[in-house]
């Protein structure tokens, strides 16, 4: 069960880090503008949040190993973490949004930095997830994760929202 939570993880990733790189302009160095704000809205509705069984994992977390159990839970906390973040970005960015046009804008260009980093760190805990994955299919007895990447970007992204949120100067 815990394979396939990774490997759920893993296979939607792509999507979601896509989102935020279109968010940061970075993917296909899109501008935004008025005009291609309807794209976003088709973008912000077909994008959705991980779905990943990891309460089957919980209901057996007895049968695993301290260690692996530890590691199940960090990559549930970092997928909660992720879903918050595109849940409040679908949100913002859809033809239904309470906000104005104009201030959507301003959101995408005052906080591109911050989209790209949340585009990283997606892309970071797939790559975790990935290894995690091919350790245990190896049969390895110790599963090692480095969470010295995804702990960085999520640091950085903490950062950038204490920031956006004026909590924060440089």
């Amino acid at each position: 069960m815990v394979a396939t939570c990774l490997e759920s993880l893993w296979l939607q990733s792509p999507e979601i880090q896509t989102y935020f790189s279109l968010l940061s302009g970075t993917e296909r160095e899109v501008s935004w503008t008025k005009e291609t704000l309807p794209l976003l809205f088709g973008y912000s509705n077909r994008t959705k949040p991980y779905d990943i069984p990891f309460d089957k994992v919980r209901e057996n977390i007895l049968n695993l190993d301290y260690d692996l159990a530890n590691t199940v839970l960090k990559f549930e906390l970092r997928v909660y973490e992720a879903n918050r973040m595109l849940t409040d970005a679908t949100q913002t960015f859809s033809s239904q949004s309470r906000a104005d046009r104009v201030e959507m804008l301003k959101d995408l260009d005052d906080h591109k930095s911050m989209y790209k980093a949340i585009a990283e760190s997606v892309r970071l805990l797939s790559l975790a997830a990935n290894n995690t994955r091919k350790q245990l299919f190896e049969g390895k007895r110790k599963i090692v994760v480095d969470w010295s990447l995804v702990d960085s970007k999520s640091l950085e992204i903490d950062k950038l929202l204490l920031k956006a949120a004026g909590l924060q100067s440089d």
